[in-house]
């Protein structure tokens, strides 16, 4: 009597160790156009990926800004997260990857320490052809004289500095000697946008709200094309179902 096989176990996604959302239920593909299924709710499409500064991963004073933000916006969106401490630019470009095969927008948030790990892992992730929607860097910090790897990075990339009127000890720490550099050593003339936010290091949600980093996050889910319509022009059709088909 033969053996019986043994079970074939899968091996878990990125977004399964670091306790990301659930994934969403595929598609209604009963669309009169194959190629362009019933999309899912916009909450759920995509992906946005975290990456907080020095000890965000840690319960301290002054850290935990960009893992709380992270949770609250993950709690009023319902969106797939992913995050991570930083110094961890493998993991991330690892979870770029498993977010190209999912589908939707890929966005990077990256905050003081993780801004410069947020460019670095798009730059990679550009060297591999994946897609990047959006990299935002929240008021980045170079750490222990980093240099910011050699390339652009994907996406449209929305720099924000924090100008507090009275800086507190978040932006005091921010610009140690040989330990962080703030500003970043990171091109941010390149950058698609920039933009300063009357806010401390700390306030990642005020730089985020107004710094353009939220509102870049929620127009990567707004539809890029039109429904398809029989009076449309061949040539807005021949548009419509390419940039259709990329998405």
């Amino acid at each position: 009597m033969p053996k019986p096989k043994p079970v074939q176990r899968e091996r878990p996604s990125v977004f399964d160790r670091v306790g990301a959302l659930p994934l969403p239920a595929r598609p209604d593909e009963s669309s009169m156009f194959s190629r362009w299924p019933v999309e899912v709710p916009e909450a759920q499409r995509g992906t946005d990926i975290f990456i907080g500064g020095f000890l965000d991963d840690k319960e301290t004073g002054v850290s935990g800004a960009l893992r709380q933000y992270k949770d609250a916006y993950a709690k009023e969106t319902g969106r797939r997260v992913a995050y991570f401490p930083n110094a961890r630019t493998g993991e991330v470009v690892e979870a770029i990857r498993a977010a190209n095969r999912l589908g939707g927008p890929v966005n990077v948030v990256g905050h003081s320490y993780g801004g410069p790990d947020a460019f670095n892992a798009t730059v990679r992730a550009g060297r591999e052809g994946l897609r990047v929607d959006n990299l935002v860097t929240v008021d980045p910090v170079t750490a222990f004289r980093a240099a910011p790897e050699r390339g652009r990075p994907l996406g449209v990339w929305t720099n924000v500095k924090a100008a507090p009127a009275a800086p507190d000890l978040s932006d005091w720490i921010t610009n140690r000697g040989i330990f962080s550099s703030n500003p970043s050593r990171l091109p941010v003339d390149e950058a698609t946008a920039q933009n300063s936010v009357a806010g401390s290091h700390k306030n990642v949600d005020l730089m985020m709200r107004e710094g353009g980093g939220r509102e870049a996050l929620d127009a990567s889910r707004r539809p890029k094309a039109d429904i398809l319509s029989d009076t449309q022009p061949m040539g807005a059709w021949t548009k419509t179902w390419t940039e259709g088909a990329r998405r």
